[in-house]
């Protein structure tokens, strides 16, 4: 959705068309048709800057398939594993690290126990990466995410705002080695245990979030929302062909508000804690001339104030709305790993899913919660509802 985040998308249309030339399907359900079994939520975590250095290989996958294997089993019973595994607990978190790879082979029995996939959020390469995934596995995708835009914390996390359960879950490096969550007090303790582990394997790890129920899967997500990327993009494609400007298009698609337009003027990264933090300032030009955008970002746009003539800035934009940055000229989206300068971009503002705008998600997604406690949040009731494309 072009709100910075979830690492570079064009990794995983590859890894997407490398599955389809190995004659394999890429399918998506809608979420009113899961009626069965679980859905698994894979992704990756890290900071998107890494991927561009360091491609993914079978990370996710060995996260999915540990947590498979403890589903398939029959020996977890929330919170405990009857096991001789060693289970060690600290700050909140009990786990098990080096989970062997050899704890319980599944067989065609236990097919229906996991019944399909899903993205964590849609945004970037985690929108592609259930799909790769998937179709190795050949299992659908769920036509849902669980922040209908990306974000950077496992706590701002749909199906952790909405249910209380955050177990059995597992971090995967490239080698396979992997460390099973067993049981954790809340999702922020989780989010710290795992983002301690992925800086220590290098800012990139695969992750198989708690399966969700099917029967659960339409009350804690939000719905369609692969089906509304597909529907923008499709949009920005056609503006394209038909000579239309494509930021128009967004901003039609998306009941949008143009902030800027302009180029960079000045970009500061880096890479600390597990995420790429940083700014990126836009110069207006054209109408938006003596404009200053100040973009803050933590993976994601955070905020965004304007300067106007050298006067005091004011906050143009903030989570959970989303900033969404695009180049001017072919409405393609600007990541926080791509920002760079003299690129010409537009700044766009969109209302977020209402499941991210409710008190008890607000507790975890608002300005405040990252930092940002002299920021208002003002919210924005105009977002558009889309059904599935696989219903049409």
């Amino acid at each position: 959705m072009g709100c910075g985040g979830g690492g570079n998308p064009y990794i995983g249309k590859l890894g997407a068309l490398h599955q389809l030339k190995l004659g394999r399907r890429l399918r998506v359900i809608s979420p009113d048709s899961v009626t069965g079994g679980n859905v698994c939520i894979v992704l990756f975590m890290g900071a998107p800057l890494v991927c561009i250095e360091k491609l993914f290989s079978s990370e996710i996958q060995s996260a999915f398939e540990a947590v498979k294997e403890i589903l398939c089993s029959g020996q977890y019973s929330y919170p405990n594993l009857e096991s001789d595994l060693d289970v060690k607990k600290e700050n909140g978190v009990k786990y098990i690290e080096n989970f062997p790879r050899d704890f319980y082979k599944c067989s065609e029995k236990d097919n229906d126990v996991v019944t399909a996939l899903m993205p964590a959020e849609i945004g970037g390469l985690n929108s592609f990466m259930p799909l790769v995934v998937a179709a190795e596995l050949d299992l659908p995708v769920v036509d849902a995410d669980g922040m209908g835009r990306a974000f950077p914390e496992l706590q701002m996390f749909t199906p952790f705002i909405y249910r209380d359960q955050y177990a059995p879950s597992c971090v995967s490096d490239e080698n396979g080695v992997r460390e099973v969550v067993l049981q954790a007090d809340t999702p922020k303790e989780l989010e710290n245990h795992y983002r301690a582990i992925c800086v220590n394997q290098g800012c990139m790890s695969g992750v198989c979030l708690t399966p969700i129920p099917a029967e659960e899967v339409c009350r804690v997500t939000v719905k369609y929302s692969m089906s509304r990327a597909w529907r923008l993009g499709q949009a920005v494609m056609e503006a394209r062909v038909n000579h239309r400007h494509p930021v128009d298009t967004i901003m039609e698609h998306e009941n949008a508000v143009l902030l800027i337009a302009g180029k960079i003027v000045d970009v500061q990264r880096r890479i600390t804690g597990g995420f790429t933090r940083g700014h990126v300032d836009v110069e207006g030009f054209g109408e938006h001339d003596g404009h200053l955008l100040h973009v803050e970002f933590q993976n994601e746009y955070l905020i965004a104030t304007m300067q106007t003539g050298g006067k005091t800035s004011e906050v143009k934009a903030c989570v959970p709305n989303l900033i969404m940055m695009v180049d001017t000229d072919t409405g393609e989206p600007v990541n926080t790993d791509e920002v760079r300068y003299g690129l010409r971009v537009s700044v766009l503002s969109a209302a977020s899913a209402p499941q991210i705008r409710t008190p008890e998600a607000l507790k975890v997604v608002s300005p405040q919660a990252f930092g940002y406690n002299h920021v208002e949040y003002v919210e924005r009731t105009d977002y558009v509802e889309y059904g599935s494309v696989v219903q049409t």
